[in-house]
């Protein structure tokens, strides 16, 4: 049902100029609450949720799916959302991370603001300067703060 769901979601979102981050369906039937996350280089606004929110509560087909009781919720990922693929770091440049990678040496930890970021390899520079880690070696990476 999800892969339906992101079908329906996906078009409306892009019409607003961003991206499809994760959908999350909980509950059970007759009262779903659909979590829908959505992003862009630059962030998203409340402004931004509201206006897909509100065009997506428009969507005959969700109330197929899910019936007429579901409650919608249109979010951006948060702070502590794990970034994974490509598209996360990139959505990210410019902000303050928290990554955990393994190489041959072993499990390193850095915090640092994320430079750049492409399909294979991101840079994160801390006060030691800059350290390009593959992302296939990164283990865990968030948005952190910074003190």
């Amino acid at each position: 049902m999800i892969d339906k769901i992101k079908r329906i979601v996906e078009p409306v979102v892009q019409d607003f100029n961003a991206e499809l981050v994760d959908v999350t369906l909980k509950g059970a039937k007759r009262n779903y609450i659909l979590i829908v996350f959505v992003d862009r280089i630059g962030g998203v606004t409340i402004e931004d949720c509201t206006k897909i929110s509100r065009q997506l509560s428009t969507k005959q087909e969700l109330d197929d799916l899910l019936g007429n009781n579901y409650r919608l919720e249109v979010s951006s990922p948060g702070m502590d959302r794990p970034l994974k693929t490509p598209q996360d770091f990139k959505r990210n440049v410019g902000r303050f991370l928290e990554i955990e990678f393994e190489d041959k040496a072993g499990l390193h930890k850095l915090k640092g603001n994320l430079k750049k970021a492409d399909e294979k390899l991101i840079t994160l520079e801390d006060k030691n300067g800059a350290h390009d880690v593959p992302i296939h070696s990164i283990i865990k990476a968030i948005q952190g703060i910074k003190w």
